[in-house]
């Protein structure tokens, strides 16, 4: 008897690149990467075949298309167009808030959960989800993820340990390669 399970998951598509890009990709990414299906859509080298192996990281080649939505960088947004999102309540696992403009969370943000926006996001609660901020600002509490990316770069373990040190307030910004970590009093 066939056993079936019904799975929703992640994929990153990846195309165009050469193997020391990607492998470049794959190793400073891993820790937002390693929970998601990586697809291909051409046959990749054997150095890159070897350093997903050791990541123990899954991938397949399909040069089909795959339905799915397409994320694009959109232009810029006046503050006009754009809303802030205020979210009075906890956001579950497995829930997804994505947005164009601010997002002001007043509860927490529970494990498994994903946060996305171009713009700002203050969470004023625990963190134990994904963020993913593209603003000039990130305003964090009480942190107990390691899965934070600010402007497109993933906080290492050294900012993280400054952000979950206590539970003040703190404000991330960003000043060319320089991310700052402030606390708010």
């Amino acid at each position: 008897m066939i056993k079936t399970r019904q799975k929703n998951i992640r994929v990153f598509e990846l195309e165009s690149g050469q193997s020391a890009e990607y492998i470049e990709f794959v190793t400073k990414n891993f820790v937002l990467l390693k929970d998601y299906l990586l697809v291909f859509k051409a046959p990749i080298e054997p150095a890159l075949t070897a350093v997903l192996g050791e990541l123990k990281m899954t991938y397949i080649i399909a040069e089909n298309e795959l339905r799915g939505r397409e994320l694009t960088k959109t232009p810029t947004i006046n503050a006009i167009d754009t809303k802030t999102e205020i979210c009075n309540r906890n956001i579950r696992s497995g829930e997804e808030l994505e947005s164009s403009g601010d997002i002001i969370i007043l509860g927490n943000v529970n494990n498994g959960a994903r946060i996305v926006s171009e713009r700002n996001i203050s969470i004023y609660g625990k963190c134990e989800g994904i963020i993913v901020c593209g603003g000039q600002y990130l305003i964090l509490k009480t942190l107990c993820s390691h899965h934070i990316v600010f402007q497109g770069e993933i906080l290492g373990p050294e900012i993280i340990e400054k952000l979950s040190s206590n539970d003040l307030l703190k404000i991330i910004t960003k000043n060319g390669d320089n991310i700052s970590v402030k606390e708010i009093k």
